[in-house]
């Protein structure tokens, strides 16, 4: 879907038809949240099958690039350089390495990665480092810029990368870091009780929906997201989860 300046909405079918078929066999999702865009092109992975989608934002013209092998399934893709990676969506894919043409290189997972079935979250590159953060265990990989492997300690439950060297990553034990360009590092581990998230909703958040993740959401309701005129603050009850501001958006 795509909405303009001027709220003018323009639906865009055509990229899923051959993914309609495989989506009610494999019953998974269709893309996850890593994309490169590139010269107006924007590269999704599909989580399906081992295609990538190449959807142009000016005329939304589109093609399927075949990438690595049959069987292989993806959760995200990224660029370093003139080279793209692609993060494997399930412990039977591969790390692919692909030119964005012809020449693809797959990496064989180490056998520890091959014990839960969603190995990574997706993937992120900077100038040094092509990073694949740990989903479904406790361990990660790291490619330097020469091709080297590392297995580093990490699980992550959500990993955000930003332009140059400033980045947000959250662990699976609610533990936070933010890492700012000149190396600044802000820690912060969220904990709140069940009872305490219940009192702060019922007594703050009159008129708000929650959302769950995989939950489906009204385009009315995005919409009103994505056309925000307002955002309010409040700070949550310091007794049970200390001095907290939690970022709200009043449509």
């Amino acid at each position: 879907m795509c909405m303009d300046s001027d709220k003018k909405i323009t639906y865009i079918h055509k990229p899923y038809k051959r993914l309609t078929e495989i989506h009610n066999k494999v019953k998974d999702v269709y893309f996850r949240k890593d994309y490169v865009l590139k010269d107006s092109v924007l590269y999704l992975a599909s989580c399906l099958d081992n295609y990538v989608l190449k959807l142009s934002l000016d005329d939304h013209n589109y093609e399927w690039e075949k990438v690595g092998n049959r069987g292989n399934r993806y959760s995200g893709i990224a660029l370093s350089g003139k080279k793209f990676w692609l993060s494997p969506r399930d412990n039977m894919s591969k790390i692919v390495k692909w030119d964005g043409q012809n020449e693809v290189e797959e990496i064989d997972l180490p056998a520890k990665f091959k014990k839960c079935k969603y190995p990574f979250l997706g993937v992120l590159c900077d100038e040094k480092k092509i990073f694949f953060p740990g989903k479904e265990q406790g361990e990660s990989i790291i490619y330097s810029s020469c091709g080297e492997m590392t297995v580093i300690k990490g699980q992550y439950q959500f990993c955000k990368w930003f332009d140059p060297g400033e980045r947000c990553e959250q662990f699976v034990d609610g533990s936070m870091k933010y890492i700012r360009r000149n190396g600044e590092t802000w820690d912060v581990s969220i904990e709140i009780s069940r009872d305490g998230w219940r009192d702060f909703i019922r007594k703050n958040l009159s008129g708000y929906q929650l959302t769950k993740e995989s939950a489906l959401i009204r385009l009315e309701d995005m919409l009103k997201m994505f056309s925000k005129t307002e955002i309010e603050t409040y700070t949550v009850n310091k007794d049970f989860c200390g001095d907290i501001a939690w970022p709200l958006v009043k449509a």
